[in-house]
């Protein structure tokens, strides 16, 4: 790892001193939630500083440059240098069935709730000896405008945990509102399968089967 990162490390500390006017100054930040190595990627405001050190063995960084080049990078260091927030995901898994004349019958097979964190995700499966079963992933990733993007995949279990149905989709879902993420049929109609895979429930496309997931995400 540390050969890869080497090449970004010369080229900030070779780049001209020509980012700022004033005296030189330096700053030393141990940080707390991410690793030293990825700064020079993520911290757009790195590229306006003379020098950058990463220091692996007790994560932390040495930034130098210009007074006003290290207080924007410091800045922006200590916006991303947080613990991860967390969601409270309250989900139900219906199955439904779409007759001839599109009328659907519900029935919530699953209704969990998970806390799981922002970029990590959680799952969760139940199964029963000789039956199906069903296990719901999900990832959220936080969005502007009290939003949060939710990739959730939702599949059908075997007897024996293989894979018999799925479906998966990303959405951005407003936080404290119920929706409709993505859904799963064997329907062999691919317009109509897409369209649950989105969450949707067809009742124009004849009769069929299908699963969707709906999530309602809070901060716990």
């Amino acid at each position: 790892m540390r050969r890869h990162l080497l090449p970004i490390f010369a080229l900030l500390t070779l780049a001209p001193f020509a980012h700022g006017q004033g005296p030189t100054v330096s700053e030393t930040t141990v940080l707390q939630n991410i690793l030293a190595q990825d700064v020079p990627m993520h911290i757009k405001s790195a590229q306006k500083l003379d020098e950058l050190t990463c220091n692996f063995h007790d994560n932390s960084v040495i930034a130098r440059g210009s007074e006003q080049a290290v207080a924007e990078f410091e800045k922006e260091l200590h916006a991303n240098d947080v613990q991860p927030g967390q969601y409270r995901l309250t989900m139900n898994l219906v199955r439904y069935h779409v007759d001839k004349n599109g009328k659907s019958v519900e029935k919530v097979i699953q209704a969990p709730t998970m806390t799981v964190t922002d970029k990590a995700g959680g799952s969760i499966s139940v199964g029963r000896q000789g039956q199906d079963g069903y296990a719901i992933k999900v990832i959220p990733e936080s969005a502007p405008n009290n939003a949060v993007s939710l990739t959730v995949e939702v599949q059908e279990l075997g007897e024996q945990g293989e894979v018999m149905n799925s479906g998966k989709n990303t959405l951005l879902a407003p936080l404290g509102k119920t929706v409709h993420i993505t859904g799963m049929t064997d329907a062999k109609d691919k317009p109509l399968r897409r369209a649950v895979q989105k969450g949707e429930i067809v009742t124009d496309r004849g009769e069929y089967t299908g699963y969707y997931v709906e999530v309602t995400p809070t901060i716990p």
